[in-house]
């Protein structure tokens, strides 16, 4: 009798989502929060204005960086440092005196964020089958939809009872306990983790001509990437997101 596969892909791509439910939660609190911040801490419009901006600077310009980064160390080390980094940043938010800190925190925060998505994608591409990628991915964005929602309606109603400082104190914790957790039970690839058998390893390499492998060396690694830029398809997709 030929044994059922396991269901460890999507315990992974549920924690996955969860990463990205709970980044989105962070970022968006600030914007909920922002009246609140600026009275409190006496800031202009226009302090205003470059405090909110300041995550997306770092944000567009970590994109790629943080996608070497978790192709490199691998998606469990670059995941749960990300996750590590922005609960810092949130926490940094909840302590910041004045205007200066809190550009900083928020330009962490955008460090951070950048790697989820593509270290995501990347761990998806390891952990789904071929045929099931595309429905990971929508997964995915979705969670970061909900984590949009939460920071809605949650952070407006925690400001008047905990005030804005304890509020990004909240939700600096439940990032740090999704790294201890995604660290500890999970790997970069199927076949490193002990709980996934044969039948579902089997599943998730189905159709796939080759294994994925690790970058043979920094010119094999210069010359994908020199492909991937002048790839017409790949500045159409960077338009359709502007």
């Amino acid at each position: 009798m030929t044994d059922r596969p396991t269901t460890v892909r999507y315990r992974t791509l549920s924690w996955l989502t969860a990463a990205a439910a709970l980044a989105y939660l962070s970022r968006n609190a600030v914007g909920v929060a922002e009246s609140t911040i600026r009275e409190d801490l006496h800031l202009t419009l226009n302090q205003s204005g470059w405090f909110m901006s300041s995550f997306f600077w770092t944000y567009s310009l970590f994109q790629v960086p943080s996608g070497w980064f978790s192709e490199r160390s691998g998606t469990r080390v670059a995941l749960t440092a990300f996750a590590i980094a922005w609960s810092i940043a949130t926490l940094g938010i909840s302590a910041a005196p004045g205007f200066w800190l809190l550009i900083l925190a928020q330009m962490l925060m955008g460090i951070a964020q950048a790697g989820i998505f593509p270290a995501s994608c990347n761990s998806i591409g390891f952990w789904m089958p071929m045929a099931q990628r595309s429905l990971a991915c929508g997964i995915l964005a979705a969670g970061m939809q909900v984590g949009a929602i939460f920071a809605s309606g949650l952070t407006g109603e925690l400001l008047i009872p905990l005030g804005w400082r304890w509020v990004f104190i909240v939700y600096s914790i439940p990032g740090i306990v999704w790294a201890a957790g995604y660290f500890v039970r999970f790997r970069n690839r199927p076949e490193q983790d002990t709980r996934v058998n044969t039948a579902e390893l089997s599943l998730i390499q189905a159709g796939r001509t080759t294994e994925q492998a690790e970058p043979e060396g920094d010119s094999g690694e210069l010359s994908e990437l020199m492909a991937i830029a002048r790839s017409p398809v790949m500045w159409l997709l960077c338009g359709q997101q502007a």
